[in-house]
Protein backbone atom coordinates (compact mmCIF):
# COMPACT_ATOMS: atom_id res chain seq x y z
CA UNK A 1 0.00 0.00 0.00
CA UNK A 2 1.31 3.36 -0.81
CA UNK A 3 0.37 6.88 0.18
CA UNK A 4 0.34 10.24 -1.34
CA UNK A 5 2.69 12.68 0.45
CA UNK A 6 2.89 16.29 0.35
CA UNK A 7 5.41 19.15 1.76
CA UNK A 8 5.47 19.49 5.52
CA UNK A 9 7.74 22.38 7.21
CA UNK A 10 8.85 22.49 10.38
CA UNK A 11 11.87 24.90 12.06
CA UNK A 12 14.31 24.19 14.98
CA UNK A 13 16.11 26.66 16.57
CA UNK A 14 19.60 25.83 18.54
CA UNK A 15 19.84 27.64 21.57
CA UNK A 16 22.87 25.97 22.60
CA UNK A 17 26.61 26.51 22.30
CA UNK A 18 27.27 23.30 20.56
CA UNK A 19 26.64 22.45 16.75
CA UNK A 20 23.62 19.67 16.22
CA UNK A 21 22.55 17.22 13.47
CA UNK A 22 18.68 17.03 12.98
CA UNK A 23 16.94 14.34 11.44
CA UNK A 24 12.90 15.48 10.48
CA UNK A 25 11.57 12.43 8.86
CA UNK A 26 13.58 11.62 5.93
CA UNK A 27 15.46 15.37 6.02
CA UNK A 28 19.07 15.29 7.73
CA UNK A 29 20.59 18.83 8.46
CA UNK A 30 23.47 20.59 10.67
CA UNK A 31 21.91 22.99 13.06
CA UNK A 32 24.88 25.48 14.12
CA UNK A 33 24.99 26.46 17.79
CA UNK A 34 23.15 29.95 17.73
CA UNK A 35 21.11 29.20 14.85
CA UNK A 36 17.92 28.22 13.39
CA UNK A 37 17.41 26.07 10.02
CA UNK A 38 14.05 25.43 8.19
CA UNK A 39 13.57 21.40 7.06
CA UNK A 40 10.72 20.27 4.38
CA UNK A 41 9.96 16.85 5.21
CA UNK A 42 7.37 14.49 3.24
CA UNK A 43 4.29 13.15 5.01
CA UNK A 44 1.02 11.45 4.41
CA UNK A 45 -1.50 14.16 3.09
CA UNK A 46 -3.58 13.40 6.04
CA UNK A 47 -0.84 14.46 8.45
CA UNK A 48 1.12 12.21 10.75
CA UNK A 49 3.80 11.23 13.19
CA UNK A 50 7.42 12.02 11.88
CA UNK A 51 10.53 10.96 13.14
CA UNK A 52 12.88 13.56 14.97
CA UNK A 53 16.03 12.76 15.95
CA UNK A 54 18.35 14.84 17.61
CA UNK A 55 22.20 14.38 17.65
CA UNK A 56 25.47 16.45 18.76
CA UNK A 57 28.56 16.83 16.38
CA UNK A 58 29.88 13.42 16.88
CA UNK A 59 27.07 11.09 15.70
CA UNK A 60 25.93 10.40 19.35
CA UNK A 61 21.92 10.56 19.79
CA UNK A 62 20.70 12.85 22.20
CA UNK A 63 16.96 12.53 21.89
CA UNK A 64 14.72 10.78 19.76
CA UNK A 65 10.72 11.58 19.50
CA UNK A 66 7.72 11.66 16.72
CA UNK A 67 6.53 14.83 16.36
CA UNK A 68 2.95 15.37 14.41
CA UNK A 69 3.41 16.35 10.72
CA UNK A 70 0.27 18.52 8.95
CA UNK A 71 0.60 19.91 5.76
CA UNK A 72 -1.13 22.78 6.88
CA UNK A 73 0.27 23.65 9.92
CA UNK A 74 4.12 24.99 11.30
CA UNK A 75 5.65 24.08 14.16
CA UNK A 76 9.01 25.41 15.46
CA UNK A 77 11.55 23.51 17.94
CA UNK A 78 13.55 24.99 20.37
CA UNK A 79 16.61 23.54 21.63
CA UNK A 80 17.83 24.73 25.03
CA UNK A 81 20.75 23.49 27.07
CA UNK A 82 20.41 21.15 29.62
CA UNK A 83 19.76 22.63 33.47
Amino acid sequence: MTFNKILAISSFVNYTSDSLQVTFGEETVELPAGLFVVVNSQVPVNGGLVSFDLKDDEGLLIHQNRMLGQPTARQTVFIYPAV
